[in-house]
């Protein structure tokens, strides 16, 4: 059995264990009503510049805020389901109250665990369940209305006529991004009056930076001046790539600006971090969340873009402007990004 090393005191709440996880040991009974133990499985670092990190920030937020919440997360495996079990066992087993899976690919780990530990509550991002156990919580968002605004950012401020979406593994969460992003686009370009090409490529991987920048050193070689990424670790190597080519990329889940200052356009916001404090809370106290869908979008405050004096810097006040018009348009129901191909197929045929 791997050791795991617990790097921050317990004292203060914030516990990282650091294992490929592992279990065989006898569960521990859940946490006294004084303190909450929560739980996050990611497949990645927490430091991912991304998804994770935003997360993480959040859960460490809420220990801040209310330090009766003590938090803690584990790494399971890129690609292994028997790593990502093992990895909420371990959480079960050790008395944690509630336990996150952070990705839609832990889907059937999360559910058996569910089942095998009915004491714990589990909550999944990115992912529905249905006829989810009891003590099983969801939590999605809708990435597409985030997407369709970088999207007509990127129709609005491209020079080239050619845009691209990179995509980590395909699944729903991801076809959220995809389909918002090149309906995004059409949209600007039709209300532009601009013809502008989309080019979509997936890299089969949230964590391999280097084919990031490989994939996109090709899209830009071919044409493209604007590329989005939607795909983890592999999004940092498109933003990498485009300081080398002198190019632009948009970023996804937090402002990724930062990372490259003069060469992020915008960014698709999508604050999970702030939603797993709030939805931990309300798990906590009762709130009848369990075996249901909980679900946030641009209405909710939890996805967006940054308006920010960088984004300003970037994109020009007036399409800030403009895609305010366009935001307001999605919160009030007159525009409906697409979540699906078929979604994106009716409306690119009612557009």
């Amino acid at each position: 059995m791997k050791r795991i090393a617990v790097l921050l005191a317990a004292a203060l709440g914030v516990t990282v264990l650091c294992s490929a996880c592992s279990n065989g040991k006898r569960p521990s009974a859940p946490s006294s009503a004084t303190v909450y133990k929560v739980g996050m499985v990611c497949n990645m670092a927490v430091n991912d510049q991304s998804f994770n990190q935003s997360a993480w920030s959040g859960l460490q937020a809420l220990h801040r805020l209310a330090p009766s919440f003590q938090v803690g997360y584990l790494i399971g495996g890129t690609t292994s389901v028997v790593d990502d079990r093992g990895c909420f066992d371990r959480f079960a087993q050790s008395g944690y109250d509630l336990v996150w899976g952070m990705s839609f690919l832990m889907k059937d780990s999360i559910v058996s665990a569910a089942q095998a530990y009915p004491y714990v509550h589990f909550a999944l991002v990115d992912e529905s369940v249905p006829n989810a156990p009891a003590n099983l919580t969801c939590l999605t968002f809708r990435s597409q209305e985030a997407a369709f605004l970088v999207g007509y950012i990127a129709a609005l401020k491209t020079g080239s006529g050619e845009v691209g979406f990179v995509g980590g593994v395909r699944g729903a969460a991801i076809d959220q991004f995809e389909y918002g992003f090149r309906a995004g686009v059409a949209y600007g370009a039709k209300q532009k009056g601009k013809r502008v090409e989309m080019d979509v490529q997936y890299a089969d991987s949230f964590t391999d930076s280097d084919l990031g920048r490989r994939i996109a050193k090709g899209m830009y070689d071919e044409g493209c001046d604007i590329i989005f990424a939607a795909a983890g670790n592999v999004g940092k190597g498109v933003i990498d790539q485009a300081k080398q080519s002198g190019k632009l990329a948009e970023g996804v889940d937090l402002n990724q600006s930062y990372l490259a200052p003069d060469n992020v356009l915008t960014s698709a916001l999508k604050n999970v971090g702030d939603a797993m404090s709030n939805l931990s809370q309300n798990i906590r106290s009762g709130e009848n969340d369990s075996g249901k869908t909980i679900e946030y979008g641009l209405k909710e405050d939890a996805v967006g873009i940054p308006y920010t004096d960088q984004a300003v810097q970037m994109c020009g006040e007036d399409v800030l402007e403009e895609t305010k018009v366009v935001q307001n348009s999605i919160i009030q129901g007159t525009v409906v990004p697409p979540a699906t191909a078929s979604d994106f197929n009716h409306f690119m045929s009612s557009m």
